[in-house]
């Protein structure tokens, strides 16, 4: 074999591996995001991908420099003049890296440059494969924000399904006293007083199928303190829907709850204050009108008494004139008696007898007279009583009428105070109602 022949089948082959790698790169161009450098950084040519994802037009950038691509601060760094510096070396860079569309939009790409070697195994170009996660890093950032968000205004831990706690941040560790390595590898028991298994013995079972787990929980710190806390246990499923740990998040919300109790407290007791306030009212009210009737019943047998009184007044009036009467009688019949005595002793023997008879008419008249001024004594005596009497009854139903008229203002007042107390306690009964 001629050594020429030689020579021109190594060309044949070196021809037809160019061609070849020629055609793997038009392929990645039609398919990828690639770019091609020199080896100082200048556009040689894009996929249309690339272009595509960066806003450009070919004629844009043929000629132009990658910092176009790049934040100024960075490409005027000695990190940026190092970065091409390596790939001219034929050094390979891999990352994720920031650049910026023609519009000034970030993009975030993850990218390789890796050289191409020419004959002589000089680096000729650099050629760039990346793709565009701008969202994905975006999204990802989004998530990572969240967690951090999450991790500064909430207590976190992780368990494994079978509660064996897993980890805990810091929020989670003040809030009990704990250290980290006190509660890792334990059970989510140590944090709960005994009543809560022995009402939820499933708990732990029903997280690891899925269940989800929220409201509030009273919960025990490292000395033993009551604490309540607002959370919620939430199963975290892998790629085949499998529980494979629980994350809860909760907030202390102890305070609150002792604010609510002392609340419910107070109104239980204006509850049970309105209760006891609307039943003395109910009796006194009754007591009251018991009081009314008795009061009214006097003032009826004061007025019956002062109609009596009068009428006996008016007896006394007649007794009298009664008495009067009979005076006036006892006079005329003194009279009479004297003047049968003077006539008596004119007829001398005659006359004796009829005398006797007169003197004894004239005693029985003189006496009939101071009768009757005894009499007239007493009656008179018997009328000034009967006045004081009435007046001091008048008195009396006055101020029985007048006591009525302030009980019966009592009673009303009694009746309002009875319709607060009922509002008061149905107003409590009802915050009760909407507070449980």
């Amino acid at each position: 074999m001629w050594p020429f022949d030689k020579n021109n089948e190594e060309s044949e082959q070196k021809l037809s591996l160019q061609h070849h790698n020629h055609l793997i790169v038009a392929s990645m161009s039609k398919s990828l995001v690639t770019i091609e450098f020199d080896t100082e950084g200048h556009i040689q040519n894009a996929s249309p991908l690339f272009l595509q994802a960066m806003g450009y037009q070919p004629e844009e950038l043929m000629g132009k420099h990658h910092r176009i691509f790049c934040d100024k601060s960075y490409t005027q760094s000695a990190d940026y003049t190092q970065f091409w510096q390596s790939l001219a070396r034929g050094e390979v860079k891999s990352g994720t890296f920031e650049r910026y569309s023609k519009t000034g939009d970030l993009v975030i790409i993850e990218a390789t440059y890796f050289p191409i070697f020419d004959d002589t195994g000089s680096v000729k170009s650099v050629m760039k494969i990346a793709s565009d996660v701008t969202e994905k890093v975006k999204k990802a950032q989004a998530d990572k924000d969240l967690i951090t968000a999450l991790h500064q205004n909430f207590a976190v831990i992780e368990f494994q399904p079978d509660g064996t706690i897993l980890d805990a941040n810091k929020n989670f560790l003040s809030g009990l006293g704990y250290a980290i390595e006190q509660v890792q590898g334990q059970h989510h028991r140590m944090f709960c007083f005994d009543d809560f298994y022995q009402e939820n013995p499933n708990f732990w079972r029903e997280l690891a199928q899925g269940r989800a787990f929220s409201g509030r929980f009273l919960r025990k710190t490292s000395y033993g303190e009551e604490l309540w806390i607002q959370a919620s246990y939430s199963p975290v499923r892998n790629e085949k829907g499998e529980v494979y740990k629980v994350v809860k998040f909760a907030s202390d919300i102890t305070d609150d709850v002792n604010r609510e109790m002392a609340i419910s407290e107070a109104a239980n007791i204006a509850y049970s204050t309105a209760l006891q306030t609307s039943q003395v009212a109910q009796e006194g009210n009754q007591v009251l009108q018991d009081t009314v009737g008795i009061s009214q019943r006097m003032m009826d047998n004061l007025t019956v008494s002062i109609s009596q009184v009068e009428e006996l007044a008016s007896l006394s009036d007649d007794v009298s004139e009664i008495v009067k009467t009979i005076g006036s009688i006892a006079e005329q019949t003194n009279l009479l008696a004297l003047n049968a005595a003077i006539e008596a002793a004119r007829a001398g023997d005659q006359g004796r007898g009829f005398a006797v008879v007169a003197d004894e008419v004239r005693k029985l008249a003189s006496r009939t007279s101071e009768s009757t001024e005894e009499i007239t004594q007493v009656v008179n005596k018997n009328m000034s009583l009967t006045k004081e009497v009435t007046q001091a009854m008048n008195d009396v139903n006055y101020v029985a009428q007048e006591a009525s008229g302030k009980i019966q203002t009592v009673s009303e007042t009694m009746d309002e105070i009875y319709t607060g107390a009922e509002s008061v306690a149905s107003a409590v009964n009802s915050f009760k109602g909407n507070e449980s």
